[in-house]
């Protein structure tokens, strides 16, 4: 939808250098909309209880919590971009599950093997 409204002028898919910095600057001007403070109130939080992070470890916690026979905790690690200090940073790298885990695909369905998408 997004390449097929704003087009793709090079190989980047989101426009800018820094995507830490742009998803940010979105995060913090969504949450100071009026219907998100409510919605947040509603919750017990404001705004700065929200950050770039709390996606990340939401997401972390769901997985971890999804089954007892989920993704290694090292997987999680990876796939949140976290270090794993030592030898796991050296010999531990990959990661093929825990994304699937994070959209809420059902793990007990042939749809849980299908690949991502390649960018």
């Amino acid at each position: 939808m997004y390449a097929a409204v704003l087009g793709i002028d090079d190989s980047k898919i989101f426009p800018g250098g820094n995507q830490y910095d742009r998803f940010s600057k979105i995060l913090k001007r969504v949450m100071q909309e009026d219907e998100m403070k409510v919605l947040l109130e509603n919750e017990g939080l404001v705004p700065s209880d929200i950050g770039t992070h709390s996606a990340r470890k939401r997401s972390a916690t769901f997985v971890s919590s999804c089954s007892n026979g989920g993704p290694s905790a090292a997987a999680i690690c990876i796939r949140a971009g976290w270090k794993l200090p030592g030898v796991q940073d050296t010999y531990i790298r990959c990661d093929r599950i825990v994304g699937r885990y994070v959209t809420g695909l059902p793990l007990d369905d042939t749809g849980f093997a299908i690949l991502p998408p390649f960018f």
